[in-house]
This record gives C-alpha cells, structure tokens and sequence, in this order.
C-alpha cells in the first residue's frame, strides 16, 4: 500500500511540535523547587519525629552529669505540661526548638528520655552550676498513661537540701522514663546544667559542698572582723578598707549560694549583684591605700578610680535591668581584677616588697577567674562543675594572701620603726657624750682659772679678778634677774596695799 501523505496543517507557520517557551522553563524551575522544598520540610520532620524518639541515656550508679547532653531544648511559654506520657509525643512535636539557654534569661523546656540500667531506685535530680528562679520537673513512666512525678524546686520554693536544687525521684530499676523539666529565670550565670545521681553519692555531695561554703564564708567574716579590730586601734585605713572587702566578698557569695534564703526565708533577687558591683570599689580604695599607689605610681592611681566610678554607675542596674545586672558586673570585676593585677606588678617591681603577696592573692583570684568568667558572657562552655564554689575558694584564698599582706606590711613599718629608734637612740648617745666632753672641759678651765688667780704673787691683784669672775659668772647674772623681779614684785603689791586703804 503506498503510503498515505501527510496531511497540511491549517496553520502552516506554526511546527507539529513547537520547542518550550521560556515560561514553561521557569514553570518547571519553580515546579522543581516546590517539590524539592517539600521533600526537604518531610525529612525534617521525619528528623524531629526521629529525635524525638532518640535512644535514651543509660543511668548508672555514676549518674549522669547534665541531661541536656541527650536530650532536647525547646522555648517555654504558657502551655502547661501534658497530662502523662501517651500525650507527650504530639505536645512535643508542637515546641520550638531552641540552640542553647540565653544569660539574659527566658523559659526553656527540657526533654530527655532515662533508662535505669542500675539496680537503684532512689535517685535526686539535680539543677546546678547556676541560679535559677523557678525550676519544674515532670517525670513520666514507666508506663504510658501514668501520672507524672511532679517536683516544684528553684530559688524562689522549698530545698529539700540545704543550699541546693535537687529533688528526690524514683526511677525502678530497668524501666524507662521521659523527664521534662521546665526552668525559668530573669538571668543565668551560665548554661545550667540538670544532673541525676544517687540519694547517697548526692547527700555527700551536698555534705563536701556545704562544709567547704561554710568555711569559706566564715573565715571571710572572721578576717573582717578582725581587721576592724586592728582598724579601731591603729586607725590605719587600709584595715577598714580590707574589713569591708572581705566582708562584702562574703556577703555577695552567701546570697550566691541561697543562705538568707534557705535559712530565714529572704528572697530578693534584686539584691544578689549589689555586693559584687561594691567588691571593686572597696578593694580599690584598699589597694591605692596599701600599695601606697599615690607615691609609687601616680599614673596608676589615676586610672584607678575608673573601679570607683564605673561599678557605681552600672549598680542600678539590679533595679532596672536585672537580666543584664550579671554580665555588667562581670565586666565591671574583670576591669578591676586586672588593673589591681598591673598596680601590685608595678608597685613590687619598684621596691614595696608586701606587694608581692598581693600580686599572689589577685592570681588566687583570677585563675578561677580565667575559667568561669569568659563562660559567663558566653564566650566558651564551662570548664568546671559547679563554677561558683571553686570561684568562692579562690577569693577565700585571696583574702587570706592580703592579710599575710598586711601582715608584712606591719612587719616592716615595725622594722622600720625599730631602726629609727635605734638612729635617735644613736644621736642621743652621741649628744650625751658630747655634753659630758663639754662639761668636763669646762671643769678643767675652771680649775686653772683657780689655780692661776691662787699662785698669783700680789694680794690686791686677786680682789679685782675675783669680783670680775662672780660678777660674769652665770650664777650672779641668774640671781641679779631673780633680785630684780623680787624688787619689781614686791614694788607692786607695796603700790595696790597704799591704793586700797586710801
């Protein structure tokens, strides 16, 4: 059959099949990104719904150190806790999530999910390394629609250990948990941590801790109040201002570790930083006193009343600005620690030798420093459990440094003193000798004066001489002025007797 010819087309300008225009590739650019989009928000999802369900931590005897290392942070708002654990799944696929804690405070929720391989039922969690105003623990299991065991701790509720957070919980062994803790508080020092340990290893955590917090703070209010002691007899100022820095040292860490608030049931935040922005003020006037900075230092003197003037102006801050009062105070302390550093440097390299234990003490002082304080603003992850007592036990260390100070500063005004007595007791000696020399010299003249006028040959001669020696000698000029004043004297009371009885 030959074949059948094609037939024309009406539109004869037009192909069978003409190429796409440039909207139908745009069309299928923007087709291709909205399903490559797509493809991407369901394995995303698929990704949380998988955390959501990670593998839970194992707990041992040794406990675990911070939950967080396993678990998930979210953003908190008003929504409550759900009810038990077969609703936890879809409450938590609804949180946001979040990247790490914010230091200028928020509310956070805190998921993980604990597996008790050990054969302990009894075990605490632990909120630590920093304060926090309200924290909320949930704990859901072993089975799905069990109740939670609810636990309310914080700065502002009841401790069931003394000057500490945790909260006892139990967890039977070989069961599996989910713990959802939600904490909030207008500032974080640093990253909180949530620990989980033993009741047993826990009370003699607790036990260490407190015995150590104690002594700290005791030995602090012992130097101050011994140094206004020696302030009250020796009224040397450096005394005062030393007493005042160690005290108000003392004061600050006391409201740290929650004293007033877990021993008379005094809570005000607002209060916790104002001791701290005064630590640079008292020890700066201490150390310009001590240093003697005026006279060895003028330049350095200068430059150090910026430790007077600039905690003072960022003080309000506790007022007004609470969730910055925490890092404002921690520049305002590295300012003032380093520039104390650089004067006892200088002062001991110009010869003050009771300076070289105060450039010891503020390096007692600063290297806890070094490892807490660039945590405090953020700068790097803690580098220490529990931060705030080591920084505690290095500033006990430094106020015992600046006693022993003061100490050898008293030494050697002491030694001082010493050789000044003996240099006066010296020159007395020397003056003493030099009288005794005189006197015997001018016996020795008068003795030859009397034996010249005794061997002279004429009688006649000696009467003259004689009369002339009395009436120059020191003695016949001494009673002459006494005649006199006795005549003048007597003159007067003989004129007022005559004057009264005319």
């Amino acid at each position: 059959m030959p074949p059948v010819p094609a037939r024309p087309s009406p539109y004869p300008s037009m192909p069978a099949f003409p190429p796409p225009t440039s909207h139908r590739a745009s069309s299928s650019r923007v087709s291709a990104w909205l399903c490559g989009w797509l493809f991407g928000f369901l394995f995303s999802l698929l990704g949380l719904a998988g955390a959501a369900q990670a593998a839970p931590l194992p707990l041992s005897k040794q406990g675990i150190a911070h939950l967080g290392s396993g678990g998930q942070l979210f953003f908190a708002g008003d929504e409550a806790a759900p009810a038990d654990a077969a609703a936890l799944p879809a409450w938590l696929a609804r949180q946001r999530p979040a990247g790490q804690v914010d230091l200028f405070g928020g509310a956070y929720w805190l998921h993980a999910q604990v597996r008790n391989d050990s054969n302990v039922a009894a075990w605490v969690i632990d909120p630590n390394d920093t304060l926090i105003d309200l924290v909320d623990l949930y704990v859901y299991g072993p089975g799905p629609d069990a109740a939670p065991q609810t636990l309310l701790t914080g700065y502002q509720r009841p401790h069931e250990y003394l000057l500490h957070y945790g909260k006892d919980v139990q967890l039977a062994p070989g069961a599996t948990y989910d713990i959802l803790i939600r904490f909030s508080s207008p500032y974080y020092a640093r990253a909180p941590m949530f620990g989980v340990k033993t009741q047993h290893d826990y009370r003699k955590l607790v036990g260490k801790e407190n015995f150590l917090m104690v002594a700290s703070i005791g030995a602090l209010l012992a130097l101050g109040l011994f140094n206004f002691f020696i302030f009250s007899i020796t009224l040397e100022k450096a005394s005062a201002y030393y007493a005042l820095y160690v005290l108000t040292y003392g004061l600050a860490w006391a409201m740290t570790f929650h004293v007033f608030a877990d021993l008379f049931d005094w809570h005000l935040l607002q209060l916790h930083y104002v001791p701290f922005f005064l630590l640079p003020v008292f020890s700066t006037l201490f150390y310009t006193h001590f240093l003697r900075l005026r006279d060895y230092s003028p330049l350095l003197y200068r430059i150090s009343k910026v430790n007077l003037v600039l905690p003072l102006l960022l003080l309000p801050s506790c007022f007004f600005a609470l969730s910055y009062a925490h890092t404002l105070a921690t520049i305002a302390i590295s300012i003032w620690m380093l520039l104390a550093l650089i004067c006892g440097i200088v002062v001991w390299r110009r010869g003050y030798q009771p300076a070289r234990f105060f450039v010891l003490a503020f390096v007692a002082l600063m290297l806890p420093g070094f490892l807490i304080l660039p945590a405090n603003l953020g700068l790097m992850p803690a580098m220490v459990a529990n931060a705030q007592l080591v920084t505690l036990l290095g500033g006990t260390l430094d106020g015992l440094l600046l006693a022993f100070a003061l100490a050898d500063q008293i030494r050697l005004l002491r030694n001082n003193l010493e050789q000044r007595v003996q240099e006066r007791t010296l020159a007395l000696t020397l003056s003493n000798d030099a009288l005794l020399t005189a006197k015997e010299h001018a016996e020795v003249v008068s003795r030859h004066r009397i034996d010249f006028l005794s061997s002279c040959p004429m009688p006649s001669s000696r009467v003259p001489m004689m009369i002339w020696l009395v009436r120059t000698s020191s003695a016949h000029r001494m009673r002459r002025r006494r005649a006199w004043r006795a005549w003048r004297w007597g003159r007067r009371a003989s004129a007022c007797t005559t004057a009264s009885r005319s």
